[in-house]
């Protein structure tokens, strides 16, 4: 009778590594049009599922709490908590995500604010080009150049110039 609960094995004999887990992530961010470009990258690239969507601080500690992402991207700029106070309360978890700010206001003191937070900041105007080296540096993304013979389809840097 065959086992579902058993783990495959290869033909070694070993058990076969389970599928990589995808990053999941949590968008934060009050200004829906921008959501909607993150969201249509992000969908765009292999090995990321967005989990959660929040508008605001207060909602966003919620949904961290309930999906447990493991990176939170966020505005800064929000109203009521803003995205600083936020970062401060999710690291107030005993297993906080990673954080990452994208925010328009690209300045020294949120540049700094962020590194002290022990988070990284992009700038909405280059979020393209910024965010995608930080997603491969957490998830394995295919190099342009590992493209399958024969294909077509542009890599996510392409996709987005």
């Amino acid at each position: 009778m065959f086992d579902n609960s058993a783990q495959a094995a290869a033909p070694t004999g070993r058990p076969v590594a389970p599928a990589a887990s995808p990053l999941t992530i949590m968008l934060v961010d009050d200004n829906q049009t921008f959501v909607t470009a993150v969201r249509q990258f992000l969908d765009r690239l292999p090995g990321v599922q967005i989990v959660a969507q929040a508008r605001d601080g207060k909602s966003a500690l919620a949904h961290m709490r309930r999906h447990r992402p493991a990176l939170v991207l966020l505005d800064i700029a929000m109203p009521g908590m803003n995205g600083l106070e936020l970062a401060r309360a999710i690291l107030q978890d005993p297993a906080p995500p990673q954080l990452t700010f994208l925010s328009m206001h690209d300045n020294r003191e949120y540049r700094e604010a962020a590194r002290e937070l022990g988070a990284d900041f992009v700038s909405k105007a280059d979020f393209v080009t910024e965010l995608l080296p930080l997603l491969r540096a957490r998830i394995p993304l295919p190099p342009a150049s590992d493209a399958m013979p024969g294909s077509q389809s542009p890599s996510p840097e392409e996709r987005w110039r």
